[in-house]
């Protein structure tokens, strides 16, 4: 997976490519300091679309 995210004051994003797969996410959040909320997205998305099994990244959030 390819990820690039980015913020200005009110805004974050992440972008996600997928090339083996086919599948590009593009994660747009008017608010600051989402990085953390578009990264789980964006694994959500990957998980759901490529049927895989859900991870929880909110005990893996809390372990780091």
């Amino acid at each position: 997976m390819l990820t690039h995210s980015g913020a200005i004051p009110g805004f974050s994003t992440r972008v996600a490519f997928l090339p083996n797969d086919g599948l590009g996410i593009v994660v747009l959040a008017n608010a600051d300091e989402k990085a953390a909320a578009n990264e789980a997205i964006v694994y959500r998305v990957v998980e759901d679309v490529l049927g895989l099994k859900r991870v929880d990244r909110s005990v893996i959030a809390e372990a780091t």
